[in-house]
């Protein structure tokens, strides 16, 4: 974090001087280089930074139980929800109409 923040800071202090340059000599070049690194540095550090607060509100809602569990915890739950297998749902033995117990 801290590393991102000193190049971030150093980036844009590198367009600075190029814009000084600029301003000094006149020199075109100068100016655009000043804004590649000055668009490139804020494109960069947005999408970082947007990363960052994207995780952050991530993990806010899993401590606040928001998210669902994952989606194989429900299909087991499921399967040992269900009927089990082999055994009839009408009370019967399975044995067909005729043997019911009394």
């Amino acid at each position: 974090m801290a590393v991102t923040r000193t190049l971030v800071l150093l980036l844009l202090v590198a367009a600075g001087v190029c814009f000084g340059l600029y301003a000094i000599t006149g020199n075109v070049r100068y100016k655009r280089w000043g804004w590649r690194i000055a668009i490139g540095t804020l494109i960069a550090a947005l999408f970082f930074f947007a990363v960052l607060v994207a995780q952050q509100w991530r993990g806010s809602q899993k401590a606040e139980g928001l998210t669902p569990p994952p989606t194989h915890v429900h299909a087991v739950g499921f399967a040992l929800q269900g009927a089990h297998v082999g055994q009839p749902r009408n009370g019967s033995t399975g044995m067909g109409v005729g043997n019911r117990q009394a």
